[in-house]
């Protein structure tokens, strides 16, 4: 999702500043007709807005998911939760990669990382509150009640897999509609 924001957020800087730089770069410039000198304006921009988009989009990936890999790895090193984590990692995070701007936008980064970090803190003690359990509790909750539905997951693609490969049905779909066919088939068995 970040690098789907950052990419639409810097393919419209990039679009804005490619239509300037066009329009600078190409006065005076003859075309073979109107059509053409459009085409011409239209493929300019559509190929600044991916250069910037991808750019963006990348920067705006890893930075967010070197704070969530930072977040997790540092709970599950520690194995608890604390509060601090998003600040302190989001404001590091944003100093670190804003270093190379000068000090003046490092400690904008960091003020936003500490900002944002603080939100999602808050969020964090938001749904903590509302199942009445501490922050660390509600965060071996959530962990324990998500490593289930991945598990359940898991099982379920196995089991698709093996009715693909037992009965060589090769649409992932079909093989899907027959198991829960099948799944429904049982249930209705022991409900009788």
């Amino acid at each position: 999702m970040s690098f789907l924001g950052g990419f639409l957020v810097g393919g419209a800087t990039g679009y804005a500043q490619a239509r300037h730089a066009y329009e600078t770069n190409n006065v005076g410039r003859k075309y073979l007709s109107p059509s053409d000198a459009v085409k011409r304006k239209i493929d300019y921009a559509i190929v600044r807005f991916a250069k910037g988009g991808f750019g963006v989009g990348f920067k705006c990936a890893l930075i967010s998911g070197s704070i969530v890999f930072l977040a997790t790895h540092i709970t599950a090193y520690r194995d608890k939760f604390a509060s601090w984590y998003f600040p302190a990692i989001s404001a590091s995070v944003g100093g670190v990669f804003t270093f190379p701007i000068g000090l003046l936008g490092s400690m904008k980064a960091v003020g936003l990382g500490v900002t944002s970090g603080l939100t999602l803190s808050a969020v964090v003690h938001l749904y903590a509150m509302a199942i009445d359990k501490p922050v660390n509790d509600a965060y071996r909750l959530f962990k324990r009640d998500y490593e289930k539905e991945l598990k359940s997951a898991s099982e379920w693609d196995s089991r698709v897999s093996e009715l693909m490969e037992r009965e060589q049905i090769t649409w992932r779909q079909q093989a899907v509609k027959k198991l829960k066919q099948q799944d429904h088939e049982k249930m209705a068995i022991f409900d009788d």
